[in-house]
């Protein structure tokens, strides 16, 4: 049966499965970009530089001069903390952007954001079976 020749209702639901293909392809291409994802910060006097990933992982952490070696232990471990930290948050407000904008309100950006959310549960390749599709139309037929 041809597009013209399908119920008004049937075109409309190969319409909307169409959609729901776009709009997936679209999140899980917003995934990738999130797994990919890193951010830098430096301290204010140059000390530490430090690289996290999406998920908040340090990737890599570099002094940058040897003062370090003179600080006490707490004030190095202030030093680090405050870096990773600013790298993280970094890192979270550029992921929140391209996400907010790529899903529109369609998924748990925070989840995205954190690396945990899981796309391929949240958006499966198929529409759901049950919908009720007229003449006993499947959602991948055309």
């Amino acid at each position: 049966m041809s597009t013209d020749e399908q119920p008004a209702g049937a075109r409309r639901l190969l319409d909307l499965d169409e959609l729901y293909r776009s709009a997936r392809d679209e999140a899980l291409a917003a995934g990738q970009k999130v797994r990919g994802m890193t951010e830098t910060a430096t301290d204010a006097k140059g000390n530490v530089r430090v690289s996290v990933s999406a998920e908040g992982a340090v990737t890599e952490l570099t002094f940058l001069s040897k003062r370090y070696r003179e600080m006490a232990p707490a004030q190095l471990s202030h030093l680090l903390l405050d870096t990773i930290e600013a790298a993280r948050s970094r890192v979270q407000k550029r992921l929140s952007e391209q996400l907010t904008g790529a899903l529109g309100g369609r998924l748990p950006v925070a989840d995205l954001v954190a690396g945990t959310a899981d796309l391929s549960a949240l958006l499966p390749p198929e529409l759901p079976a049950g919908l009720g599709l007229p003449g006993g139309l499947k959602p991948t037929e055309r």
